[in-house]
């Protein structure tokens, strides 16, 4: 099951992007989503925060534990956008 993304974090409306060997493709936006810079922001946050912070939210310094929290941050985040 694909979660909503919340789309481009930074759309190009009606950009033409050019690929390897000339191959062109139009596409309305490439790079990263709004939910992938959601999660990269909190995963900062977590990161500089104290160590008994990132144990209660995430684990400590485990790396998937810290990846699952800052993308359930970014959900928050999204979800709120929507209400």
């Amino acid at each position: 099951m694909s979660k909503e993304n919340g789309g481009p974090a930074f759309p190009i409306p009606g950009a033409v992007f050019h690929y390897d060997e000339g191959d062109v493709r139009d596409k309305h936006y490439a790079g990263m989503t709004l939910r992938d810079y959601f999660a990269a922001h909190a995963l900062h946050g977590l990161l500089g925060s104290s160590r008994k912070v990132r144990f209660e939210l995430a684990g400590d310094n485990d790396p998937d534990g810290l990846a699952k929290c800052a993308y359930e941050l970014a959900d928050s985040l999204l979800a709120w956008r929507d209400k």
